[in-house]
């Protein structure tokens, strides 16, 4: 099928908790099993062939989008991964996990290049900023913290919400950011 994709995810029940659906037709293209635990997070690879999901146990996995064939699975240090990103060359991802780890892996060597513990609490959004140099996370600690991806290291932090940071994107231009928070706000951040 042509068009753009869009995973759903029912968090709360185990049957089919995976939907793909062709945005411009509104045809359900998939719907498809998990293992053994609920889906908590997911991501697209930027050309739109491969599916990085992660379940309630910590596993992640790597999918081919068109066969569902499982290219690798692992697990990180984190026992529950709740978010993830790819970067623009989709060969390495972030991941955000439950005790405030956010790790970078080479997906194609299968390779931890950093693990970060700079949260107080789960890293619950992750972001790479378009040209790949810098990433955001976002947590239930309130916070947001900005990251240089080749060294691995916290270059800033942001306060402002009054509760848990649930999402996080970039603009196309990678020089503003918006964050979504539990306390129904959205905020957009200057981070250039």
């Amino acid at each position: 099928d042509k068009g753009l994709s869009v995973l759903a995810s029912d968090v709360g029940h185990k049957v089919d908790p995976l939907k793909i659906w062709n945005v411009e037709t509104g045809k359900l293209l998939k719907s498809i099993h998990g293992d053994r635990d609920m889906l908590w997070s997911m991501a697209i690879s930027p050309d739109g062939k491969k599916l990085l999901w992660g379940s309630v146990d910590g596993q992640v996995h790597l999918s081919e989008i068109d066969t569902w064939k499982r290219i690798r699975s692992w697990k990180g240090r984190s026992r529950q991964v709740r978010s993830f990103a790819f970067d623009p060359t989709g060969t390495r991802v972030l991941l955000g996990g439950w005790e405030g780890i956010m790790e970078q892996w080479d997906i194609k060597n299968n390779l931890c290049l950093s693990g970060n513990e700079g949260h107080a609490w789960t890293v619950s959004s992750v972001a790479i900023r378009p040209d790949g140099k810098e990433a955001l996370s976002g947590s239930w600690d309130r916070t947001l913290k900005l990251w240089d991806l080749n060294s691995g290291k916290m270059k800033g932090t942001w306060e402002g919400h009054q509760g848990s940071i649930l999402s996080l994107t970039y603009n196309p231009a990678g020089n503003k950011v918006l964050s979504g928070g539990e306390d129904e706000s959205i905020r957009l951040w200057d981070v250039d």
